[in-house]
């Protein structure tokens, strides 16, 4: 969709990965058909993995929950919808990767769906997933703009990213807190407050260097690292 929007073909450095696009497609590689055909297929094989699952559990429920997820992924690009060219694309991420994964493995194991223990435990990993996209909007802000893909960032300027940035890190370790206060997490989880000083690391360089896509790459690192490392917290300190 961002090939054909022309959002990759602006920029055609490839920038380890972090964002930009892979580039595989402006390098001639894969063709565009080649990902929708992926695509497809992934689906497909998840579509019959969760029939095996629905009959497992002898619910529809799973059924219908994801054609609603494949429904977002498929939105989140491609028309008519479109929901990341249209200042959707960061809530549509929070939750598929943030509450969709967490409630999914809780109501496989339990069987519900609606608890506040899940949706507590759910809401760090939305956030910090969230904060890696906004980090990766940043440097991408000007060949979205001119594609017409409005970002978050794109209403709050690059200049103001690392605010957003904050509010999303510092977010996370709140839920944390919260989740250990609420007795989800054992105190151990407080080990996550670590990745306060990567955290202030990577806001600061967006502070100073949003227009600079080459330090800009150290800020993606830093927050996949965090939100992998405070992934692993979370899953070892589970109450």
């Amino acid at each position: 969709a961002d090939s054909r929007s022309g959002v990759d073909w602006q920029d055609r450095k490839y920038y380890d990965g972090f964002f930009g696009g892979s580039k595989l497609i402006q390098a001639g590689v894969f063709s565009e058909s080649f990902y929708l055909k992926t695509g497809v297929v992934c689906a497909v094989i998840g579509g019959a993995s969760i029939l095996g699952l629905a009959l497992w559990l002898q619910s529809f429920l799973v059924i219908i929950l994801f054609a609603v997820i494949l429904g977002l992924s498929w939105a989140y690009s491609e028309p008519p919808f479109k929901l990341s060219y249209r200042g959707f694309g960061e809530a549509v991420i929070f939750l598929l990767f943030g509450p969709v994964p967490v409630l999914a493995g809780h109501f496989i194991q339990t069987g519900r769906i609606l608890t506040l223990p899940a949706w507590l435990l759910a809401v760090p990993f939305g956030l910090l997933t969230t904060a890696i996209l906004a980090a990766n909007e940043v440097p991408d802000y000007p060949q979205d703009a001119a594609a017409g893909k409005h970002t978050l960032i794109h209403w709050i300027r690059p200049q103001r990213a690392y605010l957003l940035y904050y509010y999303l890190t510092l977010g996370a370790l709140l839920a944390i807190a919260i989740n250990i206060a609420f007795g989800n997490l054992s105190k151990g989880a407080f080990l996550s407050w670590l990745l306060l000083v990567p955290i202030f690391a990577a806001a600061e360089i967006l502070r100073q260097s949003y227009n600079d896509k080459a330090r800009l790459v150290m800020v993606a690192k830093l927050t996949i690292a965090g939100q992998a490392i405070a992934g692993l917290i979370i899953i070892f300190t589970v109450s």
